[in-house]
């Protein structure tokens, strides 16, 4: 979806504002519902984790991650 000109239009302080106020909605929302495949992977990934809690990334490589170094 594009954003309105009105949207593009402003501050970045505004816009932050805007995407909080969405993201508290969406909080207070019926649960979104996933596509069976994602449900079935995002479960393959915790068990996988829970019974090998080693493959997980502490937030030092995450971040580096993110970071793209």
């Amino acid at each position: 979806m594009p954003l309105p000109e009105t949207v593009k239009a402003l501050p970045p302080e505004d816009k932050l504002a805007l995407v909080t106020a969405i993201w508290d909605d969406l909080a207070t929302s019926a649960p979104i519902s996933l596509p069976s495949d994602e449900l079935f992977e995002m479960r393959r990934r915790r068990t996988e984790l829970e019974h090998d809690p080693t493959k997980s990334l502490g937030p030092d490589e995450l971040w580096r991650r993110v970071d793209g170094e």
